[in-house]
């Protein structure tokens, strides 16, 4: 299975104390298994994942994640361009309680086409085009 994958896994899995630790434990060991083979992100949920840890963790558990992401050999992290940005800011619009950060792995999900997310926003419901998946 390929899918994307929302700041909020990550954050869930390195933050101990997040309420979806466990289900994000669930997810990375599965992706760690191969049972789900490719995750797919964008820089921006990268650089919101790390900036949360280094507010509410540490520098060190941010460094810790930001090395991780960018040494995973099956996680592909897309670098928002000017088309992107374009369906970034129809869904931004569109659906209203989406960041921009979270309507571009809409827009990732329309140029790859995988409609499977990895993510604990509830936001996403309201996209008839994703399947969120918690687990």
């Amino acid at each position: 299975m390929k899918a994307l994958i929302d700041s909020n896994v990550f954050i869930a899995d390195w933050h101990k104390r997040d309420q979806n630790n466990a289900q994000a434990g669930q997810i990375l060991r599965a992706f760690a298994d191969g049972k789900i083979e490719r995750l797919y992100t964008t820089n921006l949920i990268v650089s919101e994942a790390v900036s949360f840890l280094l507010r509410k963790a540490s520098f060190e558990l941010a460094l810790e994640m930001y090395t991780y992401l960018m040494r995973a050999d099956r996680i592909t992290i897309y670098y928002v361009d000017r088309s992107m940005e374009t369906n970034m800011w129809h869904s931004f619009t569109t659906y209203k309680v989406l960041t921009l950060a979270d309507c571009s792995l809409l827009a990732l999900s329309e140029m790859l086409s995988i409609k499977k997310l990895f993510s604990f926003d509830q936001g996403f419901d309201r996209v008839k085009e994703i399947e969120r998946v918690e687990a």
